[in-house]
């Protein structure tokens, strides 16, 4: 869970819009490292 608190930790430099699917991304890839 630690990675995702990092994500939370993101610099500035994104919007908050991209931030959140850059977030999404980011947790899309771990499912499908679970599901494969």
């Amino acid at each position: 869970m630690a990675d995702l608190q990092n994500s939370h930790n993101l610099p500035q430099k994104y919007p908050g819009s991209e931030r959140v699917m850059i977030f999404i991304e980011q947790i899309h890839k771990l499912i499908i490292l679970f599901f494969k």
